[in-house]
């Protein structure tokens, strides 16, 4: 029998020692996607029947979600998981299968490779077999991973088959929607077919002729819900199609009369595949142009006729340029000056604000308007709105205050890491960093010396192997250590902060005096108004704000020996 190598017997004995500690804190994380057969319910079970069959293993939380994909880990039950895990809440993860954990093999491969072992966490896959904590799972370097891609690619295949299977349907003129389009529902004996509905079929033809009688989009839909008229959402709601209460009396809003207006489905054409989406491959939805629509004609009966139709797209176009003929004229340079376009919203709903023009007697004035405020009269949102002037104003104050502070901690920064107590630290962190060299370079030359064992069959193969991977995970860990060190290090530096780049934009804009297109995009990720014209800002340099402010209190507790 070979003799043992000198260099794994510390290795194996840490293993074996780590595996027989304390309690096991364990996080069961279930998930079930819409086309799952499995339910939530069962997989609690199953996970619970484990842990209750091993004696050191006490459950801490259950996470779990419900009709979401294994494609992306955008779910939020994972996420609270993750939250809990980098709080230090639990030590180990158990899931049924690594499928359940996503099917997306390269992330859930860095969450079961290298985000759990970071942490210290040990990871269970029951019905893989799979215990992180077992050497002979460590060993086993591939079944996870490929039992990863075999996830990810059954969900690809499974995407690109009910992609096929629609396409067909859809190229054939069958409807697929979840919904039938207002004024439609679906024939009982065939769901793929539109049939009209004779209860929202006239308010359909109503929305026409109200238009053709010169009568906006907004003045429509002030009038239907004041006759208390179901709007498409409400009407599902009351039909129990849809089951969030945020649907029940949903009003009628402008944005909802111009998309029926402008649908080709009211002459009874089935238009679909406006929008693309692929889920397996990450992407986002997003609208297709018009030409990649598949459009088949006369499927269903329609509701208007194309005369009718024809006229409302005549007025909708007309009123289009005039109000473009309006702008000019006004020299409204809307598209220019609309400088939070896309990062700002109303605190009440949440919806995006909107640039609008007043023409009055001293000249023109822009605000920024709660779109929802305005369609629902206030039933749905108290905001208003907020002069362009005076927003502006109010976000160039709050950059250049915060350039300031910026600017005044790191000069204290500097000031305080010349003292004797910062020296004290610096020299503390530099032996810190010495000595870890020292020790990575050992395992270097200990890792080195696995090979020649190998060869005078001192190791077997999978002795080696695993030997080496402990001596390179070894290595790795001190690597971020010394990386960790350095960056303490550098805080204690007396010309820190100088060239970071905060304080090159500080350097770029702290003379500006007018807020400008460029400084929004790179300074400001979100503003939000609230009702009474309180604002809040989201810096995108909040985080370095508040590191630079730590600092500074870090600084004066070492140097007067406060207490954290």
């Amino acid at each position: 029998m070979a003799r043992k190598s000198k260099y794994v017997d510390n290795v194996v004995d840490n293993q074996t020692t780590n595996i027989e500690q304390n309690v096991v804190l364990t996080a069961i994380y279930a998930r079930k996607s819409i086309e799952d057969d499995s339910s939530l319910e069962i997989q609690i079970a199953m996970l619970n029947d484990y842990i209750n069959a091993q004696h050191d293993f006490v459950l801490y939380k259950i996470y779990s979600d419900n009709g979401f994909t294994g494609t992306n880990f955008e779910r939020p039950g994972f996420k609270q998981m993750i939250e809990d895990m980098e709080a230090g809440k639990f030590t180990a993860v158990i899931v049924k299968d690594g499928s359940r954990l996503g099917r997306n093999y390269l992330e859930a491969g860095v969450y079961m490779e290298n985000v759990f072992p970071a942490y210290k966490i040990r990871f269970i896959s029951v019905n893989d077999h799979y215990d992180s904590a077992d050497l002979k799972c460590k060993r086993d370097t591939i079944s996870i991973p490929l039992k990863n891609m075999m996830n990810e690619q059954y969900s690809k295949d499974l995407s690109r088959k009910l992609t096929s299977a629609f396409r067909t349907k859809q190229l054939s003129g069958e409807y697929i929607g979840a919904y039938a389009p207002y004024g439609y529902s679906k024939d009982i004996g065939n769901c793929n077919k539109l049939v009209i509905d004779e209860e929202t079929a006239p308010v359909v033809r109503r929305l026409f002729q109200m238009k053709i009688d010169g009568i906006s989009d907004c003045e429509i839909a002030k009038i239907l819900n004041k006759e208390s008229v179901l709007s498409p959402f409400a009407h599902r709601y009351e039909k129990g199609l849809v089951k969030a209460d945020k649907y029940k009396g949903m009003p009628w809003k402008k944005g909802t009369i111009a998309q029926i207006l402008v649908s080709p489905m009211y002459l009874g054409n089935m238009v679909q595949g406006r929008f693309k989406q692929s889920l397996s491959n990450r992407e986002v939805q997003h609208k297709r142009p018009e030409n990649e629509w598949i459009i088949v004609e006369n499927t269903h009966e329609a509701l208007v006729s194309k005369e009718t139709f024809d006229e409302v797209l005549h007025i909708i176009k007309l009123r289009k340029e005039k109000y473009q003929i309006n702008l000019e004229q006004a020299g409204n340079k809307y598209s220019y000056e609309n400088l939070f376009k896309g990062k700002i919203f109303c605190s009440d709903c949440g919806r995006a604000m909107v640039l609008g023009i007043n023409h009055i007697k001293s000249g023109t004035q822009y605000y920024y308007r709660c779109r929802l405020y305005g369609e629902s009269k206030g039933t749905e949102c108290k905001q208003r709105s907020i002069r362009k002037d005076r927003l502006e104003a109010v976000v160039l104050d709050t950059i250049m205050m915060h350039f300031k502070n910026y600017s005044d901690y790191g000069k204290a920064i500097r000031e305080m890491n010349k003292t004797p107590e910062a020296r004290v630290k610096k020299k503390e962190y530099l032996e810190k960093i010495c000595t870890l060299e020292k020790e990575k370079a050992r395992n270097v030359t200990l890792a080195a010396g696995l090979h020649s064992d190998y060869k005078e069959s001192l190791l077997d193969k999978e002795e080696y192997q695993f030997a080496t991977s402990q001596y390179n995970d070894r290595i790795s860990n001190l690597d971020s250590q010394i990386e960790a060190y350095r960056n303490k290090n550098n805080l204690y530096s007396e010309e820190y902060g100088g060239s970071d780049k905060l304080n090159k934009n500080i350097r770029k804009y702290c003379k500006v005096k007018k807020l400008n297109q460029e400084m929004v995009d790179q300074l400001i990720s979100r503003i939000e108004v609230c009702q009474g014209g309180d604002i809040k800002i989201n810096l995108n340099f909040k985080e370095k704000f508040d590191e630079q402010l730590s600092i500074v209190i870090q600084r004066r507790n070492e140097i007067y020996g406060i207490a954290e």
